[in-house]
Parts: C-alpha cells; sequence; structure tokens
C-alpha cells in the first residue's frame, strides 16, 4: 500500500510511446491525480485498478489524440 499524488501524469505521452502500465492494488494503494491521460498520443497502455485500490483524479482521458488507439482501463476487486 501506498500514496501517490500528482498534479498531472501521462502513460503513453509521445507517439512512439506504446504498451505502458500502471496497476494500483490493494487496500490502502492511493494514487491522487489532477489530470491523468492513458494514452495522449502514444496506444496500448493499461491503466488497473484492483483489489480495493484507489484512483482519484480530477479529470481524464482514455486516449486523448487521433494516434492513442488501443489503451485500457480496467477496475476489478472488491473495495
Amino acid at each position: 500500500s501506498g500514496r501517490a499524488i500528482s498534479d498531472q501524469a501521462y502513460l503513453g505521452y509521445g507517439l512512439g510511446s506504446t504498451g505502458n502500465t500502471a496497476l494500483i492494488s490493494g487496500a490502502g494503494s492511493v494514487w491522487e491525480v489532477g489530470a491523468l491521460y492513458v494514452g495522449q498520443a502514444g496506444g496500448e497502455s493499461t491503466l488497473s485498478v484492483t483489489n480495493g485500490g484507489l484512483l482519484a483524479a480530477g479529470f481524464s482521458y482514455l486516449g486523448f489524440e487521433a494516434t492513442s488507439a488501443g489503451n485500457r482501463a480496467f477496475v476489478s476487486g472488491s473495495g
């Protein structure tokens, strides 16, 4: 468990940035972010929130540019 705090975060920022992952898993695991981009320009990135993990985002994008195809977000487990 742990806590991460950031103003903004990118998974897959540039065109060549593909296959990035972020995992928030377990009770007490928290990511507080003002703005989250899962695939700003890159593709095939994955955000997973599982088993009681918490994502607290002011706003978020799943695929921002036309080039950011195939990005995914998964939520599973209880919590």
